[in-house]
């Protein structure tokens, strides 16, 4: 993806369901299995209700592309979402793993002092925070922080054209058109530990 395009991306939100099919296929070329499920609206202004997610069991692979029932999730309606298994295996042997990032100030922290590492990996945006997708040599645990997550073994995450349950607004992807390879080890670390410096030290 050209430097131009990518900026137009992220800062003008531009996101198309093409372009999140895009996406799928090119995590689906890489042996990433999907998850899919449909949303309940259960009360007027309350998040809507996660319901009938398929393929996120543990003993389960997970589902093909061409395998995900009906495309709902493809008419930009968010009535259906489509995602990725964390800690889902790929066609190289190595484990996909996705770090959401809620809290803005831990986006600038994570993403700056670790800026090689993740460097060209496919990066999507939600509605206040960002999806960095990695590749590691084995599974690791779904971890919790203060900041957002480490989504792994028995979590999912949402993917482009989907829309937040939320906010009704869809996931963006934005930069990156490969998933960088990260030691098991670093990505613990990195994720344990969220440096607490002043972004103004990063701006000088």
């Amino acid at each position: 993806m050209g430097e131009e395009r990518t900026k137009k991306l992220a800062y003008e939100g531009e996101t198309t369901p093409l372009r999140g099919l895009e996406l799928a296929e090119l995590l689906e070329k890489h042996g990433v299995r999907f998850v899919y499920g449909f949303y309940k609206k259960e009360e007027k202004n309350k998040p809507l209700l996660i319901m009938n997610v398929k393929g996120n069991h543990e003993d389960d692979d997970g589902y093909l592309l061409s395998s995900v029932g009906n495309k709902e999730w493809l008419d930009g309606k968010g009535a259906a979402f489509l995602g990725i298994k964390g800690a889902g295996r790929m066609a190289n042997g190595n484990y996909l793993h996705v770090i959401d990032i809620d809290d803005n100030s831990a986006i600038q922290r994570i993403w700056m002092d670790n800026h090689e590492l993740f460097k060209g990996t496919i990066c999507t945006r939600g509605s206040k925070g960002f999806h960095i997708y990695v590749q590691t040599e084995k599974p690791m645990k779904t971890e919790h922080h203060d900041w957002g997550e480490l989504l792994g073994i028995g979590a999912f995450a949402f993917m482009p054209p989907s829309r937040n349950r939320s906010t009704k607004k869809p996931y963006i992807w934005f930069y990156g058109d490969k998933i960088n390879f990260v030691p098991s080890e670093t990505l613990a670390k990195i994720t344990k530990f969220v440096r607490q410096k002043p972004l103004a030290e990063y701006f000088g």
